[in-house]
């Protein structure tokens, strides 16, 4: 099954193999490196979690049954902080995962970290929560 990322909701960026994804909704931040990072990028390309398992699987044979309970659990955790949603089920998937999102690393278990000492500031966002008033007027939450 494809994902998606609700752009409203979330933004996100790769940069030096790290993967910052803030949720403007609950003012958290989250980072993703090594085969979080890797993972995450082929999520974002329609590439199937079975493909991806399979892929990390064929460079280690041994390892495919942690392999496979980690990676679906990084994506179990993905849609359980919502960075990630279901995407349309009849749009076409890809089965192999493409060259550039190929894993460049050893694989290690994938990790989100989440990060909310920002969240106040997140949250604060001027360009839309201005009203009449103006800003820096914060409208009520509720």
């Amino acid at each position: 099954m494809p994902y998606t990322i609700d752009d409203r909701r979330i933004a996100h960026q790769t940069v030096d193999g790290e993967v910052i994804a803030i949720d403007f909704v609950n003012g958290a931040y989250y980072s993703m490196r090594g085969t979080a990072c890797e993972i995450w990028q082929m999520l974002i390309l329609s590439v199937t979690v079975d493909a991806i398992v399979a892929a990390y699987r064929t460079e280690d044979p041994a390892a495919s049954e942690a392999v496979d309970l980690e990676i679906r659990s990084f994506v179990a955790e993905l849609l359980a902080v919502d960075l990630l949603g279901p995407g349309d089920p009849d749009a076409p998937a890809q089965a192999r995962p493409p060259l550039l999102a190929i894993q460049r690393q050893p694989y290690a278990t994938p990790r989100l970290e989440k990060f909310e000492d920002m969240a106040d500031l997140i949250k604060l966002d001027p360009v839309h929560d201005v009203s009449d008033v103006g800003w820096p007027h914060v409208p009520k939450r509720g």
